[in-house]
């Protein structure tokens, strides 16, 4: 069973209930009762109570307690313990003692006992101080010296604080403020400790203490005690040594009294002096103790005042037990002072109004309340403790609930609205509605909802208080009758034969909004802190429709309730099935679909900027010959140079180029030409700053090695294509081929007019594929790169691809194109490599004048109207992609721990209910061979399932939350989904 969360006193709690838990309270319980001291097995700092298990634990993870509280060697730790039990906004520096002091009195002398395995000092010097200081482990009664104020350390000493001057006491050293120890939250320590004024000095929040006054030697008053000392030290100097200390000390005082900038004069405060005219009760008790002491001198007894009579001079019982007592008493004014004082208490000290503090106040409560079945019913109802089964009619079984309560209910004397109350009636109605307001506020509080849940008198009380007539005069009790049900229900299993379960059914036929709402709480919450299920049993067939249809309802709270109550009627296969048999369970899980988007927010999460990304350019570009020589006709080195920086590369502020790449680009780029010419490098870096002034050659780090710096050139970066001068791209070959072919085991070679790149053997006939797509025994065939040659037109780009790519040849006479041979016999088929086509089939085409007209289609267009087309055209570079549109999420209500809460979450769990025990109705009337004509998650759930769908995607709180689909495949539906 997992750990449960608990709620005390209305304040946020992170006490997780464990078995360890239960048991370390219980060992802790025990221990106290064993030493004598009070245990509060859940102390509260602040909004929340301390988990003793974790304060536990954690103090020993500190070194115990000694260690923790340790403000030299173990600074602040009671402040970092606390910060680790309280909310974020609470204030730790104020709450911090509070922790220490819950450890101090709940834990310190078992951690002595249980942790160091040694006797722990007894509580007078341990519990029943206070929790400053530390060092418990070696605290005795002996050498315990328990700290007094300075108030009463004076009175001690025999001075007076108020009437004596307190200026000129010299502060302590250990006068100060240890946040610690013991907080103040109007003033903060410091360092300092600042001359006293009075026996206690506090600073105003947020100002620091002023420092002290250092007075300068030199400049000291000449009072008689400094002349004694000085005198003392001049005389007691043995050693000629001294004179010559003297004389350093003299120098450096001088030294000071030169520096020194004397500091603007304070007035001082002067009291006034104490006299008969402006003190005249001072004098007339020192006149009364000089006349005492003269009397006793002379043996002349001291008169008596007056005597006490009986009843006064005593403070008698609190509040609390006053109006306890009073209500016991059975006096109607004393019962009427003790309800009065009551319904106050439990309003405003509803927290710390419990009712195991005070035994017998909530049976005495409850008689109070019995007495309304006098006016309604003529019955005065007695409770019985004995545990004897009796017939009589108006007798309650205090230790086991009366089982045939509805029956004496049945039998007693009707009621009519012609009665008119009497005097007597309206006064017995008066106190059993406060009698019941007292009860109400103080099962608010969970300790108490649990302690009436042990009475079962309580539970004949609310049956009781529910089966009394329709009278306006007990319409609030039977309010409050409902609230206190709904309270400690969580803490009972009722069967469906229990009087106040029947009498709660009942209920629910009313037309009362609250009561129809309370009464939902109170079913639905039966057993919730048990183990034991709530199987809520004879639910009537007209509560179910009224519970479906106030599902329809504009109400937040009513379909709320609605909602908690079928979230636990639905979990019973059987409720399910008469639930189906009896109400519209198609319109139900409609309705409860419609309410998964109750609430729901927009939320729009922009989509990230899509990044404009264009191809990396190649470093060494691929130039054919024809534009190499048009390079090299452009001048002298230094013109050539430039011309194919122009056609090689661009400006980029962003980009760099380290200068080895670049220079082995240029040099690659003519190194088939029959004549090379190549500038030197340094005079080629020094002509890229010429020939785009935006480039700078600089020497950077080197991350990957910091002893060889590298070289770059910052400014520009390699084109995707070579342009010509006008800036116009060359035509560049797409054409794929094989990265790097393999030759097959046969010793076949590659040849020429292979089209599909692969190998092929010795009559020139390509080798036949496998049917798993691998090359003979050679593995997957390799990838295909572009050719990337750059040629000056498209009649050049064409003959390239048809003398390397096809394998044809070109005559050089008649300028005519020749297709490659095709031994006689074989057949050879062709197909189109350019860039990412797919015009022709994967096996290719046998005629090869379709294959080049087709690759026409690739070429750049040199027509008429080209440079008309030009211009409606797009470039890759300049295409811009197309920004994504935002996502839109409609999320429904969370929790502030991010959970998802609500109307959206319960009707989540409505549906699994009913998804699941439905598929388990269906598996049973398929096993039991019974015809029916769809199944229920079929009729029911098929309608809604795009809503539910379209949920699950769109909604980021319940996206994790609907198990549907799980509930399908349970009965067989999930197939028919993916059809």
């Amino acid at each position: 069973m997992p750990p449960r969360r608990s709620s005390v006193g209305g304040s946020s709690v992170a006490i997780e209930k464990t078995p360890e838990y239960d048991e370390f309270i219980e060992k802790l319980r025990a221990y106290h009762e064993k030493r004598g001291t009070v245990f509060d097995p859940a102390p509260k700092v602040g909004p929340v109570h301390i988990d003793l298990l974790r304060l536990y634990k954690r103090v020993l993870a500190e070194g115990g307690y000694d260690i923790a509280s340790d403000t030299r060697g173990n600074k602040l730790a009671w402040r970092r313990i606390a910060a680790e039990f309280l909310p974020p906004n609470a204030n730790v520096i104020a709450l911090a003692f509070l922790v220490k002091s819950a450890y101090y009195r709940n834990l310190a002398a078992y951690e002595i006992s249980d942790h160091h395995k040694r006797e722990p000092p007894p509580k007078e010097i341990l519990e029943d101080v206070s929790a400053r200081g530390g060092d418990l482990l070696n605290r005795t009664v002996e050498n315990y010296v328990p700290r007094v104020t300075q108030e009463a350390e004076g009175t001690a000493n025999g001075n007076n604080t108020e009437g004596e001057d307190s200026d000129g006491k010299t502060p302590r050293k250990d006068d100060k403020m240890d946040t610690d120890e013991a907080p103040n939250i109007a003033a903060r320590a410091t360092r300092g400790t600042p001359p006293k004024t009075s026996s206690l000095t506090l600073t105003s929040p947020g100002l620091r203490q002023a420092p002290p006054q250092r007075i300068l030697f030199g400049s000291q008053p000449d009072t008689p005690s400094s002349r004694a000392r000085n005198s003392a030290r001049h005389t007691n100097s043995p050693t000629p040594g001294g004179t010559t200390n003297a004389n350093g000390e003299k120098k450096s005082s001088a030294n000071v009294i030169m520096s020194y900038d004397p500091m603007p004069q304070i007035p001082l405060s002067v009291k006034q002096v104490t006299t008969p005219g402006n003190n005249p009760g001072y004098y007339r008790e020192m006149a009364k103790r000089m006349m005492a002491q003269r009397r006793a001198a002379k043996g002349v007894p001291q008169p008596r005042g007056p005597t006490m009579l009986p009843g006064t001079g005593f403070p008698g019982p609190n509040i609390y037990v006053r109006a306890k007592l009073a209500l016991q008493s059975g006096i109607p004014a004393e019962v009427r002072y003790a309800l009065h004082h009551l319904v106050k208490i439990s309003h405003e000290r509803g927290d710390k109004f419990m009712f195991d503090l005070f035994p017998g106040l909530a049976e005495t409560l409850m008689e109070r309340v019995l007495k309304v079945s006098i006016p309604f019913h003529g019955i005065e109802w007695r409770v019985s403790y004995t545990g004897e089964s009796t017939t009589e009619k108006n007798v309650l079984d205090g230790l086991s609930g009366t089982s045939d309560l509805l029956e004496k209910l049945k039998d007693a004397r009707p009621f009519t609205e012609n009665n008119v109350l009497s005097d007597e009636a309206a006064r017995i109605i008066e106190d059993m509605n406060e009698a019941m307001l007292v009860l109400r506020n103080m099962s608010m509080l969970e300790q108490n909802a649990q302690y009436l849940s042990t009475m079962d008198l309580t539970r004949d009380l609310i049956t009781i208080m529910l089966n009394l007539p329709n009278h306006p005069a007990v319409t609030e009790s039977q309010h409050y009758a409902l609230e206190i049900a709904e309270a400690f229900t969580k803490f009972l299993a009722l069967d469906a034969a229990d009087p106040m379960y029947v009498t709660l059914l009942k209920q629910l036929q009313t037309k009362d909004r609250g009561v129809f709402i309370t009464t939902l709480r109170a079913l639905a919450r039966i057993a919730n802190n048990l183990e034991a299920k709530n199987t809520l049993r004879n639910v009537p067939l007209a509560a179910l429709k009224l519970i479906s249809d106030s599902l329809l309802l504009p109400d937040e709270d009513m379909c709320h309730a609605c909602l908690e109550f079928l979230h636990h009627y639905t979990a019973i296969t059987e409720n399910v099935e008469f639930l189906s048999d009896s109400i519209d369970c198609e319109a139900l899980v409609h309705q409860l679909a419609r309410m998964l988007m109750y609430g729901a927010t927009t939320a729009v999460h922009a989509a990230p900027p899509v990044p404009r990304h264009t191809r990396p350019g190649n470093m060494a570009p691929k130039l054919s010959e024809s534009i190499v020589q048009n390079l090299l006709k452009t001048g002298g080195e230094r013109e050539q140079s430039a011309a194919w920086l122009r056609a090689c590369v661009e400006e980029d502020p962003n980009s760099e180029i380290t200068q080895l790449e670049l220079w082995s680009a240029y040099t690659q780029s003519f190194a088939t030409s029959p004549q090379p010419r190549h500038m030197q490098a340094k005079d080629f870096i020094s002509n890229v700053s010429v020939t785009y002034p935006g480039a700078n050659a600089m020497v950077v780090p080197n991350k990957v090695d910091p002893a060889r710096p590298k070289y770059t050139i910052r400014g520009v970066r390699p084109r995707v294509a070579p342009v010509d001068p006008r800036g116009v791209r060359y035509p560049q070959c797409l054409w794929r081929s094989p990265a790097a072919p393999t030759p097959a085991p046969t010793n076949g070679v590659m040849s020429p007019g292979n089209t599909n790149g692969g190998p092929v053997q010795t009559n020139g006939s390509p080798v036949p594929a496998p049917a798993n797509g691998t090359v003979g025994t050679m593995g997957p065939p390799p990838p295909m790169i572009e050719c990337g040659l750059s040629v000056l037109n498209p009649q050049e780009l064409w003959e390239h691809i048809f003398t390397v790519h096809l394998g044809g040849s070109k005559d050089p006479t008649t300028g005519k194109f020749i297709p490659p041979a095709v031994p006689e016999g074989e057949t050879r088929t062709y197909n189109c490599h350019w860039s990412t086509c797919r015009h022709f089939p994967v096996s290719g085409v046998p005629d090869l004048r379709v294959v080049c007209n087709h690759i026409q289609v690739h070429l750049p267009d040199k027509s008429e109207k080209a440079e008309l087309r030009r211009r409606h055209n797009r470039m890759p570079d300049e295409v811009v992609p197309e920004p994504l549109p935002p996502t839109v999420f409609f999320n429904t209500q969370v929790d502030e721990r991010g959970e998802p809460t609500g109307i959206p979450v319960a009707s989540v769990f409505v549906l699994r209910n009913l998804a699941r025990q439905m598929g388990k109705i269906d598996e049973g009337r398929r096993m039991r061979d019974e015809q029916q004509a769809e199944q229920l998650v079929d009729k029911c759930f098929i309608p809604v399932r795009d809503r539910i769908f379209h949920v699950m995607a769109y909604n980021q709180t319940l996206r994790e939350y609907m198990p549907l689909i799980e509930g399908l495949m349970y009965a067989g539906s999930f197939a028919k989904l993916q059809e």
